[in-house]
């Protein structure tokens, strides 16, 4: 009668010692799974996020060098159409040259998908009017239209830096 009236079996105790040490065991692993996951999940997001960013980075890249490939070409074809920048102070000059660089330069523009807006207004120190040039915007439908040339005249230097 005495040995199987000790409170707690033996068999009790091993189960009780096998559950807790399994929880330990689960608690452990399930930490140890969590942290490391977490870590690869961490590692994953930021190589994804820097991947997408190169690639955006790439495309503006992109977009800015056909944008300065434009310009150059613009650049190439004024230095080659005047031999100096007072070519353009005899009127007849000026508007022979405007119509040419007009038709190319409008051109150029309107075959460049990320330019919004193109414009040429020559100095007026040379011209004596601040309006002579021209401005197209892109439409709605992707073509440039005229539009209202800006008097450079009317603001000050501090309010068109774009101008000086």
């Amino acid at each position: 009668m005495g040995i199987k009236n000790r409170g707690i079996s033996l068999k009790i105790k091993f189960v009780g010692i096998i559950l807790v040490m399994v929880v330990i065991l689960f608690a452990t692993l399930g930490s140890l799974c969590y942290s490391v996951l977490g870590k690869m999940l961490d590692e994953d997001a930021s190589q994804i996020l820097n991947l997408t960013v190169r690639q955006y980075v790439l495309q503006v890249d992109n977009k800015l060098c056909r944008v300065e490939d434009a310009a150059n070409g613009v650049d190439a074809y004024v230095t080659g159409r005047l031999g100096s920048a007072y070519d353009i102070s005899d009127p007849a000059v000026r508007e022979r040259f405007q119509q040419y660089f007009e038709q190319y330069f409008v051109t150029v523009a309107g075959n460049n998908n990320d330019v919004v807006a193109c414009y040429m207004t020559f100095n007026p120190e040379i011209t004596g009017d601040g309006t002579q040039g021209f401005y197209y915007c892109k439409a709605d439908d992707g073509t440039l239209v005229p539009s209202e040339v800006t008097d450079v005249l009317k603001f000050s230097e501090s309010e068109n830096v774009w101008f000086y």
